[in-house]
């Protein structure tokens, strides 16, 4: 029983530390991103020790093989105001990442070739919260992306199918220990033993 209850928590452990990261759309899952921290539920991309990204306490991200900022995840599925995910580009591509261009100290959402991009870039629009127009790049910090257990090789789809696994093994060894075990049938020699241990007995 006692291994058990050591296997389940260090599951649960698992579960707390790699929390799923989702897009935008709230339903599908970011591969290979993992909260930035554990007060934040802004999500990075970190596949391995050499591409592990940077996180800006402003919700963005910057790519650190690329060197290029984009919008990541979020452990959030509601990507809620006070969960510190990005409050911009949320509204396109809102089932993958979103690159962020930088036009002076406008920023807009999209790859540089993007014709949308180019329209926000020569935009005079000076909102400073407009997507559409391009938004200002607001004073943060850069910060590196703390790593959890599974940190290493990213929450890939293998890890996914490791944790379902290991949630299924957890669930059948938890069965076999409550149901109560069946006795089990006795072969012709074992009724026949069981047979002449009454004779003796009865004598």
């Amino acid at each position: 029983m006692n291994i058990i209850i050591v296997i389940f928590q260090l599951f649960i452990i698992t579960l707390v530390n790699c929390q799923t990261c989702y897009w935008p759309d709230g339903k599908s899952i970011a591969a290979s991103y993992q909260p930035c921290n554990t007060t934040t539920a802004q999500c990075c991309y970190n596949s391995d020790p050499r591409h592990r990204d940077f996180c800006f306490d402003n919700g963005l991200c910057m790519s650190r093989l690329r060197g290029y900022v984009y919008r990541g995840a979020c452990s959030d599925p509601k990507w809620s105001p006070e969960s510190g995910c990005a409050r911009h580009c949320t509204d396109v591509d809102q089932d993958t990442h979103s690159p962020v261009t930088a036009c002076g100290m406008k920023m807009c959402c999209g790859s540089v070739f993007d014709p949308a991009v180019v329209a926000c870039c020569r935009s005079k629009n000076t909102d400073p919260d407009s997507d559409v127009d391009g938004f200002w790049w607001s004073n943060s910090t850069l910060s590196n992306l703390e790593t959890c257990p599974k940190a290493d090789q990213g929450l890939a789809r293998s890890d996914i199918i490791a944790i379902i696994i290991g949630s299924a093994a957890v669930f059948v060894a938890l069965i076999a220990w409550i149901w109560p075990q069946k006795e089990k049938p006795q072969t012709p020699i074992g009724r026949l033993r069981k047979s002449l241990g009454n004779i003796v007995s009865r004598r």
